[in-house]
C-alpha cells in the first residue's frame, strides 16, 4: 500500500490522507483518546496473526466490540466531501488508516486502506477464502459460526489432548499460514543476499585494468 501511495505522489497525483479523526464526527471514538480501544487492548495482540494464534478469544472480543461500535454508524460530511472531490476530478485517491469502510460507503471509489478493513472477514484457509461482512459474524446466523464447540474458538497452543476436530482444523490452517509467511520472509532474505553478492562481485571485477 505504501508503494502505491508513493507512486501516486511521484506522478503528481492528488491524494487525501485520513486517520481516525475523520470518523470521530460519525460517532466512532479514536483509538487513543479517552476510553479508546488501545487503552484497553494491545494493538499487536488483537491485530496480528500471532495474537490470533496465541489468544484467539481476546482477538474476537476486540472484533465483537469494534463491530458493535460501528453498528448504525456511517459517513459524515467529511467523507462525503472527499467523495465529491473525486467525482469532480480534483482528487485521485484517498489513503486512509481507517478500517471502517466509511470512505467507500460515501462514494469514494479509489481508496487505499493502509491497515486493511474491519468491514469484511476473509477465511484464512486458502482453499476456502470465503468473504463476508464482519457484522454477520456477530448479528447474523450466530449458531453457524459460534457453536458451543467453537465458542471463542478456544484454540490452545500447543495442541491439547481434549481439542475438538474443529480446533485441530483451525490450528492446522494457522500453522500452514504461519509457515507460508516464514517461507516468504526467508525467500526475500535469500534474494536480498544474492543481490548483494552479485553487486559486490560486479564491483570487484570492474577495477582498474
Amino acid at each position: 500500500p505504501m508503494q502505491t501511495a508513493a507512486d501516486f505522489i511521484s506522478a503528481g497525483r492528488a491524494l487525501a490522507f485520513t486517520g481516525a479523526g475523520i470518523s470521530k464526527e460519525s460517532g466512532v471514538p479514536t483509538y487513543r483518546d479517552g476510553d479508546g480501544l488501545w487503552k484497553r487492548y494491545d494493538a499487536m495482540e488483537v491485530s496480528s496473526l500471532a495474537g490470533l494464534v496465541g489468544e484467539p478469544a481476546k482477538v474476537w472480543a476486540f472484533e465483537r466490540e469494534f463491530s458493535e461500535i460501528l453498528r448504525g454508524k456511517g459517513p459524515n460530511p467529511g467523507h462525503l466531501a472527499l467523495a465529491k472531490l473525486e467525482d469532480e476530478g480534483c482528487l485521485d485517491m484517498v489513503v486512509t488508516q481507517n478500517v471502517d469502510g466509511f470512505h467507500q460507503a460515501s462514494g469514494s471509489r479509489n481508496v487505499l486502506e493502509l491497515h486493511g478493513s474491519e468491514v469484511h472477514a476473509i477465511c484464512l484457509n486458502r482453499e476456502c477464502g470465503k468473504r463476508m461482512e464482519m457484522e454477520q459474524l456477530f448479528v447474523g446466523e450466530v449458531d453457524e459460526f459460534w457453536s458451543p464447540e467453537a465458542k471463542g474458538w478456544g484454540i490452545r497452543w500447543p495442541e491439547g489432548d481434549q481439542d475438538s476436530d474443529l480446533q485441530k482444523a483451525v490450528r492446522a490452517q494457522l500453522q500452514t499460514l504461519i509457515q507460508g509467511k516464514k517461507d516468504e520472509k526467508a525467500d526475500k532474505s535469500d534474494s536480498s543476499s544474492e543481490s548483494t553478492s552479485s553487486s559486490d562481485s560486479t564491483s570487484s571485477s570492474a577495477g582498474p585494468g
